[in-house]
């Protein structure tokens, strides 16, 4: 049986006992989680920032709500993917909004785009 956090206390909740857990020594989140929530992140900056003309302070606060994380962490990951933020920049002019508008809502499809 695998073990994920939280795992312990949700089967000792269920009625399975502890002793046929395995606990895991990795902490955290997942890498490849991770770099899906940033690409959605980078994905919805540029939908703001193409699509609705809105001031970036204004949309920064917006994605730190949306996904909750804090204004500083939203910074830090759009500093940090510069290289894939630029190509997404550059796939956005190429195709134009509405085909890209239309990708968002295929990809993301529990997003209202």
């Amino acid at each position: 049986m695998s073990s994920v956090r939280g795992s312990r206390i949700a089967n000792s909740l269920f009625g399975e006992s502890d002793d046929t857990l395995v606990s895991s020594d990795s902490r955290g989140r997942s890498a490849e989680l991770i770099d899906a929530r940033n690409t959605q992140i980078l994905y919805t900056l540029c939908w703001y920032k193409m699509d609705t003309k809105l001031d970036y302070n204004w949309i920064i606060k917006q994605i730190s709500g949306e996904f909750y994380l804090a204004e500083s962490t939203i910074g830090q990951i759009i500093e940090a993917s510069y290289v894939e933020l630029r190509k997404i920049s550059n796939e956005w002019k190429a195709a134009g909004n509405d085909e890209m508008v239309k990708m968002l809502k295929k990809r993301y499809e529990r997003w209202k785009w």
